[in-house]
Order: C-alpha cells, then sequence, then structure tokens
C-alpha cells in the first residue's frame, strides 16, 4: 500500500502571485533507498491529506489552500492539477462521495470540490457557512427509515466553538446544529450508520443518534489529553450453532489523544449510544500521536503515527486471555489491539502529523513542521 505524509513550515507564507504549478511541485523525484518520494509541496505547514482514490490526494495547510493532486500516467510522479483557496488555514479534509471532497477551515468555511476538474475557477462547486472554525469532518449515512427506498449522506463538521453542524449532502442544506454537549473544542469526528461520535479537548466522548441527532451519552474517556482522533471499526456477524444463527455485528470505537493513550471501546448493543472500555494502553507511542494521525485499513486494522517519527500498524483481536491493559473479565472474548508492524520514517524528523492509503501499496503522511507530502512504498500488514 501507498502511504502518504504531510509536513509543514510555520514559519513560511503564501505568496498570492504563487503560481498552480511550481518547479517543485512539477518535478519528478527518484524514489529513495526506502521507496519514499516527494508527492508535492506547499508553502507552510501541511495540515492534512486524503485519498480520494488509486490516482487523487488532496491536501491542506497553513498556506490556506487545498490541493488536489494526480498522479501521472506513467505512475512516476504526482502534479498538481488544482487548487482552492480559503481565507484561513485548511485543517480538515473528507471524501463525500466519489469524486468530491469536502475541506474545512478556520476561516468557519466548507468547500466542496470536485477533483475531477482541472481548473481553480470550476472545481469549487460550493461554500457551506458554518458557524466556528472548522477542526474535523466525517460523513455519515444512516440506515434508511421504513419507507425510504436510499440511505441519506450527511457531512458532519466539528467546530472549535464546541458546537457541530449537519448538512444533508443532496442540497448542502444544514439540517441539525449539535450543541451544549462539548465544554472545550471539537478536533474529532467518526461515525457509524447508526451513531455519531464526537471528541476533542474536554476529553469526552460524545455520541449523537443519526437518526434524530439527538445526545445519547457522554463518555468520560480517562485521556490524560485533548482527543486527537476517532475511528470506528467492526466485527462482522458470525454463524454459530447447529441452526446457523448468525450473531449481531459489533461496532468498535478507536480513540487516540495528545497524551499517547489509546483506547478501544464497544458500542452497547443494548444501551444506544453507550460505549465500554475493552482495552487501553497509556504509551502507545514514545511521543504523541499526531492531530488526526489515526487511520482505519479495514474493519480489524487501523494505523496511528506520531511526533516520535512511527508508524504503527495496530490489529484488532479477540481472545479469552486477560492480557496487561485489558478491562474484559477470564474467561470473555473481548477484543485487544496489538502492533504487527512499526516503521520509523526517516523524512518524519519532527514527526507524523497524518496518514492516507492509495490503493494497496502507498502510505501518503504528513510531518509536523515541514511543507512536503511524501509518498513511501509499503505493505504495513
Amino acid at each position: 500500500e501507498t502511504l502518504i505524509s504531510v509536513y509543514g513550515d510555520m514559519s513560511l507564507k503564501r505568496s498570492p502571485s504563487s503560481p498552480l504549478r511550481s518547479e517543485g511541485e512539477t518535478k519528478r523525484h527518484k524514489p529513495s533507498s526506502d521507496q519514499t518520494t516527494v508527492l508535492g509541496v506547499h508553502e507552510a505547514v501541511v495540515r492534512c491529506v486524503v485519498a480520494v482514490d488509486d490516482s487523487t490526494v488532496v491536501t491542506g495547510g497553513d498556506d490556506s489552500i487545498a490541493r488536489i493532486w494526480k498522479k501521472s500516467r506513467d505512475g512516476t510522479s504526482w502534479l498538481c492539477t488544482a487548487q482552492d483557496q480559503h481565507e484561513r488555514p485548511v485543517y480538515a479534509l473528507c471524501t463525500v462521495a466519489g469524486a468530491t471532497v469536502a475541506t474545512g477551515s478556520l476561516d468557519k468555511t466548507v468547500h466542496v470540490l470536485n477533483t475531477n476538474k482541472n481548473d481553480e475557477d470550476t472545481c469549487r462547486e460550493t461554500i457551506l457557512r458554518c458557524c466556528g472554525g472548522v477542526g474535523d469532518l466525517a460523513v455519515v449515512v444512516p440506515q434508511p427509515s421504513d419507507g425510504d427506498t436510499a440511505a441519506k449522506r450527511y457531512l458532519v463538521s466539528a467546530h472549535q466553538n464546541k458546537t457541530m453542524q449537519v448538512w444533508d449532502c443532496s442540497d448542502w442544506t444544514c439540517v441539525k446544529k449539535l450543541t451544549d454537549q462539548h465544554s472545550r473544542p471539537i478536533w474529532a469526528v467518526t461515525g457509524t450508520n447508526s451513531t455519531l461520535y464526537s471528541g476533542g479537548v474536554d476529553k469526552t466522548i460524545v455520541s449523537w443518534d443519526t437518526k434524530t441527532w439527538s445526545h445519547l451519552k457522554t463518555t468520560n474517556t480517562n485521556h490524560k489529553g485533548t482527543i486527537e482522533a476517532l475511528t470506528t471499526l467492526s466485527r462482522e456477524p458470525k454463524e454459530e450453532g447447529r441452526e446457523g444463527k448468525a450473531t449481531n455485528k459489533t461496532d468498535y470505537v478507536i480513540s487516540a489523544s495528545m497524551a499517547r493513550s489509546l483506547s478501544v471501546w464497544q458500542c452497547s448493543a443494548t444501551n444506544h449510544g453507550w460505549l465500554l472500555l475493552m482495552w487501553t494502553t497509556p504509551h502507545a507511542h514514545d511521543q504523541p500521536i499526531g492531530y488526526h494521525s489515526l487511520l482505519r485499513v479495514d474493519n480489524s486494522t487501523f494505523l496511528t503515527g506520531s511526533q516520535d517519527g512511527s508508524v504503527k500498524v495496530w490489529q484488532l483481536e479477540h481472545n479469552c486471555d486477560n492480557k496487561k491493559g485489558n478491562t474484559a473479565q477470564d474467561g470473555e472474548d473481548q477484543p485487544t489491539i496489538s502492533v504487527v508492524n512499526t516503521r520509523k520514517h526517516q523524512v518524519h524528523v519532527s514527526g507524523v502529523r497524518q496518514l492516507a492509503l492509495v490503493g494497496i501499496a502507498q502510505l501518503i503522511s504528513v510531518s509536523s513542521t515541514c511543507k512536503e507530502v511524501h509518498c513511501t512504498e509499503w505493505e504495513p500488514v
């Protein structure tokens, strides 16, 4: 798989006359000994990255620009094909559907972009006016209600002013504003088809019903630092017994904090929105986990990046052993997480900020203190 990483230099500012393609952006870079190349360059710290498909990546940063990158036909380089200008730094990116990407900024807007448009004047489809600076974005698709023929898709924007907004992706109207549950800025949001989860500086995870958008439960996580990232995993049903009766699907929430801790929460099957702590480790990395540097690979695998410059691959497992850090009782079939691979990114001397996967062989990563986006040939599992 390809790992894409982000770096940034906060002392650099964007020049208004900056061309769409600079010499450094279109230049082909030879792979280094560890199969890492420079995908592209921003003019300030790169805050976020998302992979749209096997040949398209979007990045955003402190230069207030979201850039669309396309892989060349021969697959040896990446070209910036379009860019979109915000008024303040871009902190969040999210794929909506197909070629559509949402970019969130501290300027209190979300821009909806069509990554197939190769012109900066036409790639922007609409602007959503938010009530606060955007710290994270997520798409949820609730289960259709009785009588509905198709599931609706919603974009959720999480804000620095402790609120969130829910946007209908069919017409981009705001259908709900979520308030009064977080006491500090919200930096992370994720969800399943039944529940939305949010976390942030107040160290709590708040769950919301995706049908009514009502508050369900606030969970005190005991994380010692800000919740930097959230993601969800699931355990598919298994057939048991002579009658082949299937067990219910089990969802899990993974939370990562600035204080290096990582926790696995099981979504309660009987109390909607309740989270049960299954496993936790206070020292997932030697240094803090990067902002939004928690990437879901599949239903049982995820990646974390850290300020120590490492990327770790974690596997969700089920067993009856009460391992260290597991809150399960002896004999119970409960989840634990374990490291199955660790890679130290030598190019990330200042740490890994965020990750994205392109296809099955490339990891895109960005770091904490440089303006380059890196592409690494890597097989994580």
